[in-house]
């Protein structure tokens, strides 16, 4: 046998081989592949979500995303496909949630307690959105700036605390006041007695 046919027939077997496994990888695919109904869900903002992401009741997935849309009132329309053994009660809520340390977005629904459930190519519009970071950032850069505002006028001497910081004399005079409500309430306590409140000259 020449070494030409010895290496045709190498490759012949070789094809033979690929092509039965990729036949057993396709049947166990298959297999594994579970039914499914679509139905979709309108959210105001996806934040990342992207299409093949999971969707979860209590952390077991139970369907995956499929295609993403927009709205003709700007929202986004996420097309999913829920497992057919997974019936979803009409009040599901349905929000966003984030995965590990890359943040990888996926839907996590929270069954409702209603008697009807959502039917195939139903419509899911119980959802909630939790803030973005960078909506988090500005809210926290909003109140730094405000904080830096009241540190300012502290030390110009403006507003209610800013005055009683600068001003000795209105210190010394509420000082004052709290030691001397502090005395009567002490004299109360000790003599419980409203007589020597009103007898005291000091008082």
């Amino acid at each position: 046998m020449s070494t030409e046919l010895k290496v045709g027939v190498f490759v012949f077997f070789i094809i033979i081989i690929f092509i039965v496994l990729s036949m057993k990888i396709g049947e166990i695919n298959t297999n594994n592949r579970k039914d499914t109904y679509p139905i979709s869900m309108i959210f105001p903002n996806i934040e990342g979500l992207k299409v093949g992401a999971p969707i979860e009741v209590a952390g077991i997935k139970v369907g995956s995303v499929k295609d993403i849309s927009l709205n003709g009132d700007y929202s986004a329309v996420v097309h999913t496909a829920i497992y057919k053994d997974v019936k979803l009660p009409v009040d599901t809520i349905a929000s966003l949630g984030t995965k590990g340390v890359v943040g990888d977005r996926f839907i996590s629904l929270a069954p409702g307690k209603a008697s009807e459930f959502i039917p195939k190519d139903g419509v899911l519009t119980n959802v909630e959105v939790p803030l973005s970071l960078d909506v988090l950032i500005t809210q926290l850069g909003d109140i730094a700036q405000g904080l830096d505002a009241v540190v300012t006028d502290v030390r110009a001497g403006q507003g209610t605390v800013g005055k009683l910081v600068t001003d000795d004399e209105l210190y010394t005079s509420l000082v004052d006041t709290i030691n001397n409500l502090k005395t009567v309430t002490d004299k109360l306590n000790s003599n419980n007695s409203l007589t020597l409140l009103m007898s005291d000259d000091q008082l």
